[in-house]
């Protein structure tokens, strides 16, 4: 796969009630909002964005990662990650975007879209938790592992296991210890009746991009979710694993863009 040249502009800095949040903005046109997946940032997308021309594409990056720190929180939900997107937007002045969401980035990116409809016009959810719970969140055992790492003195205890189920599940082995814990943390707080309710619960045209050799999120829930969410695209390889934000960033971005420029009041058919 022939990869795009990256783009890795300057990080910013605005300030929103919980703290100060940095964040990348490129480009101009209709707002893309890209939210990145645990562990990640905002250079998760470096090669997803030469491909959306015309327009201004905002990448976030989450607390307790890239730029951004906890903000003193041990753990934070979905919808108060999706709070801070928020307030986000209100702090650069931006209306309505398109969400797309990798990963947990997608589970995210779907709590905006029912916490705050009127900001959110469309929905593109790549390689992201659906109806069904996902390979890595049963075998990486998130929940268990959260809440243990929310007890004093157990991220010291459970360094190397924590290190260690990350490895094994195909992460490198270059990602701080510090974004290790606050993926897991923040993982096992996916409530999966909440984030199903919260599918069912969009009114937005959504797109749906998987690969079938993901090892993380495996085809079956992103199948089950083409099948079962809300309308709109649906794009599948065979190849690209569950980074498709970088495999597959030219067939993905033109997709991306024909969806986005379609408007918010269009319907898009798959």
């Amino acid at each position: 796969m022939t990869l795009p040249v990256p783009s890795d502009p300057i990080r910013r800095l605005t300030h929103v009630a919980q703290g100060p949040v940095t964040y990348m903005d490129e480009g101009s046109g209709p707002v893309i909002l890209l939210v990145h997946g645990l562990p990640g940032s905002a250079r998760d997308f470096r090669y997803l964005t030469p491909e959306l021309r015309g327009f201004r594409c905002i990448r976030v990056d989450l607390p307790g990662f890239g730029g951004t720190s906890r903000q003193g929180r041990v753990a934070w939900s979905l919808p108060e990650r999706a709070a801070l997107l928020r307030e986000v937007l209100d702090e650069l002045d931006i209306g309505t975007v398109t969400v797309v969401g990798h990963s947990m980035g997608g589970a995210i990116g779907v709590a905006l879209a029912t916490l705050a409809p009127e900001r959110v016009s469309r929905v593109a959810l790549l390689a992201t938790p659906g109806f069904l719970r996902h390979r890595a969140f049963t075998h990486m055992q998130v929940q268990r592992f959260s809440r243990l790492m929310r007890v004093p003195g157990m991220p010291w205890l459970l360094k190397w296991p924590l290190r260690w189920s990350f490895t094994a599940s195909g992460f490198p082995r270059s990602v701080p210890q510090a974004e290790l814990l606050s993926s897991i943390i923040d993982a096992g707080m996916l409530d999966f009746p909440a984030h199903r309710e919260r599918l069912h619960a969009i009114t937005q045209p959504t797109l749906v991009a998987w690969a079938t050799d993901d090892k993380l999120v495996d085809a079956a829930v992103s199948v089950d979710l083409a099948a079962r969410g809300p309308q709109g695209p649906r794009l599948a390889w065979p190849t690209g694993g569950h980074n498709i934000q970088k495999t597959r960033a030219v067939e993905l971005g033109k997709a991306l863009s024909e969806f986005a420029a379609a408007g918010p009041q269009t319907q898009v058919r798959s």
